[in-house]
């Protein structure tokens, strides 16, 4: 009996504790570098996301503006691709849509946008942002010049 709990609680080595030691460093290194790299990746890309929505938005109301307003809905669908959708809002029907009163304000993307693209902010241009329940979704309208304006959703990337 005596001999069984002398085997079953061997004291350990100074191998084997230089080994323990080694394995818990090597864990802790490797969640440490799994958790930074994955905060740098997400950061980089939405700093990448508000670059794409801002050019993004930049083209679109240079386009839509430059159009006669009857044919500014059709200029802003011809202008959607699947990853981001533009719709025009005359001024009737822009207090009637869902992104002109935004939810849960995001200003520190909104500060990333108008960051990546300045000539939004230039032109005195108001951006409202929301972002979709259950995902990195993002809608929002965005105040043109002329009264109207151009509500959009994207989908961000993965």
């Amino acid at each position: 009996m005596k001999r069984q709990k002398r085997l079953g609680f061997r004291r350990l080595g100074l191998t084997e504790r230089l080994l323990a030691i080694l394995l818990l460093v090597a864990a802790v290194d490797f969640l440490a570098n799994t958790f930074l790299f994955d905060s740098a990746t997400t950061s980089s890309v939405r700093r990448d996301d508000a670059a794409r929505i801002g050019d993004a938005l930049v083209l679109g109301s240079r386009a839509i503006l430059r159009e006669a307003p009857e044919r500014r809905g059709a200029a802003a669908r011809s202008l959607s691709s699947p990853r981001f959708a533009l719709e025009w809002l005359p001024q009737g029907a822009a207090s009637a849509h869902p992104d002109a009163q935004p939810g849960p304000p995001d200003p520190a993307l909104a500060a990333r946008i108008l960051g990546a693209a300045p000539e939004l902010a230039h032109e005195g241009k108001s951006l409202a942002l929301r972002h979709m329940r259950g995902s990195r979704d993002v809608s929002g309208t965005l105040a043109l010049a002329d009264g109207t304006m151009l509500g959009f959703r994207t989908y961000a990337s993965d």
